[in-house]
């Protein structure tokens, strides 16, 4: 993850070659907060989530050995 100054940044996240399409990520993102995904690069898609109470964004993969990059805004 990268955090930039202005609510918005940069995540990439890895499918490893395991059975799970979807996880809950762990990020630095503020409890609560509502977040906008631009899919940029890799098999992820455009999408709006809610960060849980521990900071963690739920995201779906649906390939193994895939990889997605997003841009991401605050809401």
């Amino acid at each position: 993850q990268s955090i930039l100054n202005d609510g918005h940044g940069y995540l990439i996240i890895y499918r490893e070659n395991t059975p799970d399409a979807r996880a809950s990520i762990k990020t630095w993102l503020p409890a609560g907060s509502r977040i906008r995904l631009k899919a940029v690069l890799g098999s992820g898609k455009s999408c709006c989530v809610r960060v849980d109470a521990e900071g963690r964004l739920p995201l779906t993969l649906k390939a193994p050995n895939s990889f997605a990059l997003y841009e991401y805004h605050l809401r």
